[in-house]
């Protein structure tokens, strides 16, 4: 009986999402499973550090 978990399935492997084409499941890096969420905090940190930077460098 072949197993119900694999690419060819309607479940796929967790951690395993279809890139490209349907036949081969490419696994994630590390900063693609991050959600967006956490790039968005970071990026607003950076830009609130810069002008913090800037504020204190012309006073």
């Amino acid at each position: 009986m072949p197993s119900a978990i694999g690419p060819h399935t309607r479940n796929p492997k967790p951690g395993y999402l279809y890139r490209g084409s349907k036949k081969r499941a490419a696994k994630l890096s590390a900063f693609e499973r991050l959600p967006l969420q956490f790039w968005l905090v970071i990026a607003i940190a950076a830009v609130m550090l810069a002008l913090s930077m800037l504020l204190l460098r012309d006073s």
